[in-house]
């Protein structure tokens, strides 16, 4: 399951727009996912009619833990009965109607806009209003589709709210909002179905806790459309593991670090989605998390007019960027280079690092140093990006591929350098070379065979690098709907 978390839903909304393309494409792939909706958004329902989506697809943190049951109220009664029994009078407005006993208004009934068979269902009540003699409104009750009271909102008579009651499917009362005389929350009472009590100073405190027991009942990946806001409240909930906070100005990129910055915290969070192009994306350039540049340009790679070929390379020089986590590759690229090796210029390593401060660099060199491969090995202290080992190498080994549009992955395609990884098929035809890319197992000898044939056959090469090409090339032109399918492939 994947949550579209939110501040608050506009389907006019360019932020909307992206969640609503993405709960389309999620459901294509055979993918569950929902927008929860974390403030107390007074028109939720109009929005959701707007969208045109499923009913449960689009919710607010309350109306997802509320438990399901097969009980169904009708609603109570249509436009046409009050008019029978009472005599109102009817004033129609749009999709609104309003009620008066003479000249004094009585109520206001607003319709769903939803289908039924192909007709419009504009009958069925959405809210009924009551109204004092003096013109205020005392309270208004809210139902669903299925005609189920969903809450009941009661008014002081200067407008403000008094007290909101949202109900359980069997009609008994879930959670209980008092206000001040400002309007103002000053306190939420939660009831569930076993009896227990919870409460909270303001909704964005019961709102992270109904999250958390929506994702408890239902674990997923949580995706933070507005980390800024609230994901320093999100990471500390026991129940979320895994969060994708979704980028888009300096303050989330802040937000994102400072959680990053927490040790006991940084591991719930799993990719980072990001405009790489951003000025604000530098903050988490190093931070040995993967970004996912879904909002990335049309033009993020360059693509070259001409591709290195063959003869232009720097014989036997092989490049990688390592991390922490993929640390344990060394060992075992150290076993490839071993049985590769027939002469010490033959076949060169070189490493890169995702972070220039990186620790592990000096432990690695100090490996080399004891192992006597220093003219086997180089660890380098400049990025690759200011460097032109992705074009001019024989091949770049990347320990996992999980992400193609990676921009140092999109690179060296680019420039028709064959890839070598041990773990991630995104696209698939990886193991053959379809894509440029060639996929070793935990094998010692399949990784050195793979090494060997790369920088000793040459037609073999080429073939390979010219896939590469051909595979980026579309790849620079995915819209930000496309680089969310591989957001998709990435989680499995």
């Amino acid at each position: 399951m994947f949550y579209f978390v939110t501040n608050q839903f506009d389907v006019n909304d360019p932020v909307g727009v992206e969640q609503l393309k993405r709960l389309t494409l999620f459901s294509d792939n055979q993918q569950d996912a929902k927008i929860l909706v974390l403030d107390d958004q007074s028109d939720l329902s109009q929005q959701k009619d707007l969208a045109q989506v499923a009913a449960n697809q689009i919710q607010s943190v309350f109306t997802a833990i509320v438990p399901h049951t097969n009980a169904t109220v009708q609603v109570p009664y249509t436009t046409g009965d009050i008019q029978t029994f009472t005599q109102y009078q009817a004033r129609p407005n749009g999709e609104e109607t309003a009620f008066f006993d003479g000249e004094q208004l009585v109520m206001k009934i607003r319709y769903f806009t939803a289908t039924t068979g192909g007709q419009a269902v504009l009958h069925q009540i959405r809210t009924i209003s009551y109204f004092s003699e003096h013109g205020d409104r005392l309270r208004t009750e809210e139902y669903d589709l299925t005609g189920n009271k969903i809450s009941t909102h009661y008014f002081r008579a200067d407008g403000n709210l008094r007290l909101t009651v949202y109900f359980q499917i069997d009609g008994s009362s879930l959670l209980t909002i008092d206000y001040d005389q400002q309007g103002t929350i000053h306190k939420i009472s939660y009831l569930d179905r076993a009896g227990q009590t919870a409460e909270f100073a303001n909704w964005m405190a019961f709102a992270t806790f109904a999250l958390g027991r929506t994702v408890q009942n239902t674990p997923g990946e949580v995706i933070v459309d507005h980390p800024a806001t609230s994901l320093d409240e999100l990471v500390k909930l026991t129940d979320i593991t895994r969060l994708t906070p979704v980028v888009r100005n300096e303050h989330d990129a802040q937000a994102v670090k400072q959680v990053l910055e927490q040790p006991d915290l940084r591991s719930k969070i799993v990719q980072i989605v990001i405009d790489p192009k951003a000025d604000y994306a530098t903050l988490l350039a190093d931070v040995g998390i993967q970004l996912l540049p879904i909002a990335a340009g049309d033009d993020s790679v360059d693509q070259p007019a001409t591709a290195p070929e063959w003869d232009d390379r720097q014989a036997g020089q092989l490049a990688l960027i390592i991390d922490d986590q993929h640390a344990p590759n060394f060992e075992q690229l150290i076993g490839a280079l071993s049985l590769v090796r027939v002469k010490a210029e033959q076949v060169k390593l070189t490493f890169f690092f995702q972070r220039p401060d990186s620790p592990l660099k000096e432990q690695l060199q100090q490996q080399v140093n004891q192992l006597g491969l220093n003219q086997l090995i180089r660890i380098q202290d400049e990025v690759i990006q200011e460097t032109s080992a992705l074009e001019q190498s024989a091949a770049f080994i990347v320990p996992d591929i999980a992400n193609l549009k990676d921009d140092n992955v999109l690179t060296a395609l680019a420039h028709g350098t064959p890839i070598i990884t041990f773990t991630g098929d995104p696209l698939g035809g990886a193991d053959k070379g379809e894509l440029g890319i060639l996929k070793a197992n935990q094998d010692t000898f399949e990784l050195a065979g793979l090494i060997q044939r790369l920088i000793t056959d040459k037609d073999w090469w080429t073939q390979i690098s010219q896939n590469a090409q051909k595979t980026a090339k579309p790849l620079r032109r995915l819209t930000v709907w496309e680089l969310w399918r591989m957001k998709l492939v990435t989680a499995g």
